[in-house]
């Protein structure tokens, strides 16, 4: 009798335990499912690789030709325009045009370098306010674990799993991370519409910001694992193959 006893009582225990690892699995499979990213149907499709792609091939020109920013130069069509230039980036503007999102018949353009996307996310330094990252993560570990090598690569990876669930197989460590990087990249780029790739004499990519009634055409070169960009405001003024254009004349030294 004693001993039918315990065997109930070590099964009621055992489905006590089981039910509450279930439970415990199946509340952080919701909670850090992909859903609860605000706008994330709107989102959802941002980082589709486009069939176009832009093919640089660069065409050298004299010195006094160039617009030079660091190690990065490109053709100056901007001899009237005005320079606001700092450490970090370069902005030149008409002089005519003070606002950086008018919606002029001419537009703007900086240029810059830096981290990439993934090296930002890597090291932790891309905050988000969403409650469920708290903080930004390290997420160089993740990149290794899923192959990830560069900005193309993730956003590759982010458009083959958005459709992706959580299983109560998973880590509750890794549904995190899951979530955080799809998270901080995806409020880093709420209004874009596709990612163009660069190829030829560089490798980069361009993504379009609808930022209403401003529209942006943001191209970044990846070299030496650094993110060299080039963006340009109002595409009225910039057209996609003024843009093009432009980029053959891109030397990075």
């Amino acid at each position: 009798m004693k001993k039918k006893l315990w065997i109930i009582i070590v099964a009621i225990i055992l489905l006590v335990l089981i039910g509450g690892y279930l439970g415990y699995k199946i509340y952080y499979a919701n909670y850090y499912d992909l859903s609860h990213i605000h706008d994330f149907e709107k989102s959802k499709d941002n980082f589709v690789i486009k069939d176009e792609t832009i093919t640089i091939k660069t065409t050298k020109l004299p010195e006094e030709d160039y617009l030079v920013f660091k190690n990065m130069k490109i053709r100056n069509d901007f001899k009237n325009w005005e320079v606001f230039s700092s450490s970090d980036d370069m902005t030149i503007k008409p002089k005519e045009d003070f606002i950086w999102y008018k919606l002029s018949d001419v537009g703007a353009i900086a240029i810059g370098r830096g981290d990439t996307v993934m090296q930002i996310n890597g090291t932790g330094e891309m905050l988000s306010s969403d409650e469920r990252v708290n903080q930004s993560s390290v997420l160089t570990e993740f990149y290794e674990e899923n192959n990830i090598t560069n900005d193309i690569e993730l956003f590759k990876f982010l458009d083959k799993t958005k459709n992706d669930k959580n299983s109560i197989f998973d880590s509750v460590k890794d549904m995190k991370k899951f979530y955080d990087i799809h998270s901080l990249v995806r409020t880093e780029y709420t209004r874009i519409d596709g990612i163009t790739l660069i190829n030829g004499d560089y490798d980069g990519y361009c993504v379009n910001h609808n930022f209403e009634p401003a529209y942006i055409v943001e191209c970044n070169i990846l070299k030496d694992d650094m993110r060299y960009t080039l963006t340009f405001n109002n595409s009225k003024y910039f057209t996609n193959e003024m843009i093009k254009d432009l980029l053959n004349t891109l030397v990075i030294e």
